[in-house]
């Protein structure tokens, strides 16, 4: 669906279905760095950067659609609580992200 490296693309909501993001390795593995689940936002880190810096791939089969920017923004604008949970969400991610591949505080 997102490919590492793309350019910037819109945010799609995951209706049904599981999918996961993971990040290419040096050797051409892949490390799986989340999972998916419907309600979840898939590539909303696109607003933020230029090119992706992982891929999100479905897991089973899934069904999509793809967010407007400009919706979403319109919406939080509309309703202030849901654009305020969604940083929170990706902080808390990211938090887990961090620990479970073990990095250390520098």
């Amino acid at each position: 669906m997102i490919h590492q490296g793309q350019e910037r693309r819109s945010p799609h909501d995951l209706a049904s279905g599981w999918a996961s993001s993971c990040k290419l390795l040096p050797d051409g593995r892949r490390q799986i760095v989340d999972v998916q689940i419907p309600r979840e936002f898939l590539g909303l880190r696109s607003l933020l950067f230029r090119t992706s810096d992982h891929n999100i791939m479905p897991v089973t089969r899934i069904e999509a659609s793809e967010v407007s920017i400009q919706d979403l923004l319109r919406d939080f604008n509309r309703v202030p609580r849901p654009a305020a949970a969604v940083p929170w969400a990706a902080l808390r991610d990211e938090a887990m992200l961090v620990e479970h591949l073990g990095v250390g505080a520098c």
